[in-house]
């Protein structure tokens, strides 16, 4: 006779929706795929309290910090088992204020200035990390594409206060110097004799 077959675990996240559940979901799945064959009382016990553990960092960068969250697992079938992953958000952290400056030799940049104007973070809204690293990286690449090559954060924070839910953003952009190419010069080359092959 052949091995016994592997057990299967199907993993469902409820409560949240959107990219916040897609993100709990890779958080949750990845570690239950390691090792095959049966999954026992026990292997499965460690599964659903990793889950929970899983699921509320998966929360964080959304800004949700103080969730509530329940998994449980069911049999489903021969081998077959549910992973269920409940959760209850709970109040989001909010921006409370968001100092956002630029300095250096391109801080009058148009396109910076509209950065700034556009900022994604205002206060009241739902801290959001992955927002927060996209609107840096464009500051970057605006400052990059006007020759700020060397472009970096002089002052980049945020300052939690859970108690409150309620963040303080600090970001500072320091374009530092304009590269500068200078003058390309290009000198003609006459073409050479062919080397005569022997």
């Amino acid at each position: 006779t052949g091995p016994a077959s592997a057990d299967t675990l199907e993993v469902v996240v409820t409560g949240v929706e959107g990219a916040v559940k897609e993100n709990v979901r890779t958080q949750v799945e990845p570690f239950r795929l390691a090792g095959a064959g049966r999954l026992g009382p026990r292997r499965l016990e460690r599964l659903r309290r990793e889950s929970e553990t899983k699921a509320r960092e998966a929360l964080r960068p959304f800004g949700y910090y103080r969730p509530e969250v329940t998994a449980r697992v069911d049999s489903s079938g021969d081998g077959a088992w549910r992973l269920t992953v409940e959760v209850r958000p709970g109040p989001p952290v909010l921006v409370e204020a968001a100092d956002v400056s630029v300095s250096g030799a391109g801080a009058g940049l148009p396109g910076l200035a509209e950065w700034r104007e556009d900022w994604a973070l205002q206060p009241g809204s739902v801290l959001d990390q992955p927002a927060w690293e996209a609107e840096k990286q464009r500051a970057l690449d605006i400052a990059a594409d006007s020759g700020y090559l060397k472009a970096a954060f002089a002052r980049h924070r945020i300052a939690l206060d859970l108690e409150r839910d309620r963040a303080r953003l600090e970001l500072q952009l320091d374009t530092g110097p304009q590269a500068v190419m200078g003058e390309v010069r290009f000198h003609p080359v006459g073409l050479l004799d062919p080397v005569p092959a022997p």
